[in-house]
């Protein structure tokens, strides 16, 4: 493909006698699947629900879809033969044109879609998953009028809150755990193993190359993952902060440790010296 389009701009120089230069300036990577986050998607997506939609909806659907021949949707469809058999008898039974069904969850390395992003290079640099919403009548060619026509649309507009819910509820991280339930988030203490000065977590930002580490002689440290944070005013670059976007490694003893005989003890008796060591280090990658 990249030596047909050089010959096209070959072609294009020659008829206007001028000339061009090719310069490679970036190339993406292959996407990473990560199936755990699939099939937590998958199954958050079950327990969503795909949109509902109104009659009037779905006949807006049919008159745009008019002409257009049907095809199984989803990419195991295109994979898989049972699941493409699967969602072909899904369609028939739904009567319209609309895709308001959950497909068959296909666990294949094809099934992410990248399109026209750079979603296999983020894949690379942080955990990755991705879902698909109807937002348009089935078989719907790309970057046509009829899916411009649903933009403003209630179909357009349930499919990105259904999108939306599905991402948010499935990896929030107090979801089906009582402890986070209660903290809204991380604020727990964790024993670090070992005694002494040892280093116990490493923290780091993949775009700016910035890393923290941190080693303490304590014997635990609380994870407090910003669960109250509700800023209104703007920080550091005119940034609004929100709940969840910091965190912080607090190095202590254990909680409730006075009343925890098995617990390194926090005692500090009249005339001892409080000394204790921790230290965040910073570098980039």
């Amino acid at each position: 493909l990249a030596k047909r389009v050089d010959k096209i701009a070959e072609g294009a120089a020659l008829m206007t006698e001028t000339a061009f230069e090719k310069v490679f300036i970036d190339g993406t990577a292959d996407t990473i699947s990560n199936h755990t986050l699939e099939k937590l998607a998958y199954e958050n997506f079950a327990e969503t629900g795909t949109p509902q939609y109104t009659q009037a909806e779905l006949d807006y659907a049919d008159k745009l879809a008019a002409g257009l021949s049907s095809e199984a949707c989803g990419t195991g469809a295109e994979y898989d033969k049972a699941i493409k058999e699967a969602v072909e008898a899904m369609q028939k039974s739904a009567g319209h044109s609309m895709n308001s069904f959950l497909c068959p969850y296909y666990g294949g390395d094809a099934a992410f879609s990248p399109g026209s992003t750079d979603v296999g290079d983020v894949s690379w640099q942080t955990p990755t998953v991705q879902i698909h919403v109807a937002s348009y009548p089935n078989a719907t060619p790309g970057h046509s009028w009829q899916i411009v026509s649903c933009g403003k649309t209630e179909i357009g507009h349930k499919a990105v809150l259904c999108a939306g819910k599905v991402l948010a509820d499935g990896f929030a991280c107090e979801k089906n755990d009582e402890q986070l339930t209660f903290g809204q988030g991380y604020d727990h203490n964790f024993v670090l193993n070992g005694a002494g000065m040892r280093e116990f977590a490493e923290v780091s930002a993949p775009v700016s190359g910035r890393v923290m580490r941190v080693s303490t002689d304590l014997p635990g440290v609380q994870l407090y993952t910003g669960n109250m944070i509700d800023c209104f005013k703007p920080g550091k670059c005119g940034r609004v902060y929100q709940k969840r976007d910091a965190l912080c490694l607090e190095t202590q003893f254990f909680p409730d440790t006075p009343n925890n005989p098995a617990f390194p003890s926090c005692e500090l008796k009249k005339g001892e010296k409080y000394d204790h060591t921790t230290v965040f280090a910073f570098s980039v990658k």
